[in-house]
């Protein structure tokens, strides 16, 4: 049948439809959306972002500070505090153990000689009342506090002081207590670091003397494939000091010149 070419036919085709009820017109439908792919990239950037959080906390992984803190404390959680203990290092001054939690576990430390003490604990974890630096001061300690999370390993900066704090008592015939919270890792690690610059020794070397006397972490071994950050920090500062001997050896051999 011929379509109606009237004048009032074409408007009657060009003029919108009302809608039928309880239907919204397109124009309406559409209005004040977003399109859906506006905001379904938001959901799996947020779980990237949660899971490289949550991998970079490891300890095998390098991480910010506060990321390995929070591990730290969700690990500790699931944890007792140790029962004191500590153990003097033979033809050494240096006492590696667990974390104070009274004075007068610090007052048997110093009856054994101690005349110092370094912290490697963060304020959160369980000590002495008030805080190992505050415990030092009530029986008359000298203190070091370097908190480093648990897990990990203690910077470059806070390894060279903890070596030159205990060097400078060690040269007064005192005798320097050094823990974390076990007195197997961060503990370790500066005492290792010491026997490295004081004797020589390499990392290796250190390490051997220290396990043998005290069971402390498996240090060289790999953590699931991966280097430990503790050891990692040691071989790093082994490379200083033997770029740094180095060093010195060319200066006197240029001063002998």
């Amino acid at each position: 049948m011929p379509r109606d070419s009237s004048l009032p036919a074409l408007a009657a085709r060009l003029t919108p439809r009302a809608p039928q009820q309880g239907q919204q017109p397109p124009s309406a439908t559409l209005r004040g959306q977003q399109p859906p792919s506006a905001t379904l990239p938001t959901l799996p950037l947020l779980g990237s972002l949660l899971l490289a959080a949550c991998i970079t906390s490891l300890p095998m992984f390098r991480g910010p500070r506060w990321l390995k803190s929070i591990f730290a404390r969700a690990a500790r959680s699931m944890k007792r505090v140790p029962a004191w203990h500590f153990t003097p290092l033979a033809g050494t001054n240096l006492v590696i153990g667990a974390v104070p939690t009274a004075d007068e576990q610090l007052r048997e430390l110093q009856d054994d000689g101690v005349t110092a003490v370094v912290t490697m604990n963060q304020a959160w974890e369980p000590q002495a009342p008030g805080g190992v630096q505050a415990a030092c001061g009530r029986v008359g300690l000298a203190h070091l506090q370097l908190p480093t999370p648990d897990y990990s390993s203690p910077s470059q900066r806070d390894i060279r002081r903890a070596v030159d704090f205990i060097g400078a008592h060690v040269d007064e015939g005192g005798k320097v207590y050094v823990h974390c919270n076990a007195g197997r890792g961060r503990s370790a690690v500066c005492v290792l670091a010491y026997l490295m610059a004081s004797g020589g020794l390499s990392a290796r070397e250190a390490y051997e003397l220290v396990a043998a006397q005290r069971r402390i972490t498996n240090l060289p071994s790999r953590l699931l494939g991966f280097r430990r950050p503790q050891w990692r920090a040691l071989r790093r500062y082994e490379a200083a000091l033997a770029k740094r001997g180095a060093g010195t050896r060319r200066e006197e051999e240029g001063g002998k010149s």
